[in-house]
């Protein structure tokens, strides 16, 4: 479950909800989409020096998880859940990058084979 403030970007907001695991994986670390049609991705962006988790959104099924709308602080963690307390940032409408206010992460425990946390039960 993944929760975006919508202070800065406003419909950054309608990307909370229930994130599946993706079957493309983004620099060796699992990837999560919504259901939204076209919708959003939480993934890892590893680019140069750049290396977060982040959200992307995308109109067309293509994503790139380094064109972010949010973004997680630096981060080398192969597990979404470990930047759930630290600063995430979002890209507003002048490409300028501000601090998130609120965001919140969570996991279930299990589902489809994957356990929270990154743990694989099969």
């Amino acid at each position: 479950f993944a929760q975006f403030g919508d202070e800065a970007v406003p419909m950054l907001g309608t990307f909370t909800g229930l994130f599946h695991r993706h079957a493309e994986q983004f620099s060796d670390r699992l990837s999560f989409r919504d259901d939204q049609v076209g919708g959003a991705l939480l993934a890892y962006c590893k680019n140069g020096t750049e290396k977060r988790w982040t959200l992307s959104l995308t109109t067309d099924a293509v994503f790139d998880p380094c064109n972010w709308t949010a973004a997680s602080s630096e981060s080398v963690d192969f597990d979404v859940l470990a930047t759930a307390n630290s600063q995430w940032f979002v890209k507003t409408t002048q490409n300028r990058v501000v601090s998130l206010a609120q965001h919140f992460l969570a996991s279930q425990d299990c589902n489809d084979n994957l356990c929270g946390h990154g743990k694989c039960n099969n």
